[in-house]
C-alpha cells in the first residue's frame, strides 16, 4: 500500500512556498528592494520547508534536519539587520 503522507506533505509545502517566495518577491519589487543581504532572511526561512522535504524523501538521520533547521534560523536573525527598516504610518 502506497503511503499518501510524504506525497500530500510535499504537494502542502511546495504551494506553500511557491506562494511565499511569489509574495516576499512581489513586495521586494514594490519597494525597490535590490540588495541581496536584505534578502537572506526570507531565504533561510523558506529554505527549512525545502530541507525538510529532501530529509524526509531522501531519509537522512532527523538530526540533519535539526541541524539545518539550526543554522537557517540563525542565519535567518543575524541577516535580519539588513531588512529595511518599517516606514511609520502617518494619519
Amino acid at each position: 500500500m502506497i503511503n499518501l503522507f510524504p506525497i500530500a506533505m510535499t504537494i502542502t509545502y511546495l504551494v506553500i512556498i511557491i506562494i511565499v517566495g511569489y509574495s516576499i518577491y512581489m513586495m521586494r519589487r514594490r519597494k525597490g528592494l535590490n540588495d541581496f543581504k536584505s534578502a537572506l532572511t526570507p531565504i533561510c526561512f523558506l529554505l527549512v520547508p525545502i530541507m525538510n522535504l529532501a530529509v524526509l524523501w531522501l531519509e537522512w538521520p532527523s538530526i540533519v534536519s535539526w541541524v539545518a533547521f539550526t543554522v537557517l534560523l540563525l542565519l535567518g536573525a543575524y541577516f535580519m539587520k539588513y531588512l529595511p527598516k518599517p516606514e511609520p504610518e502617518s494619519e
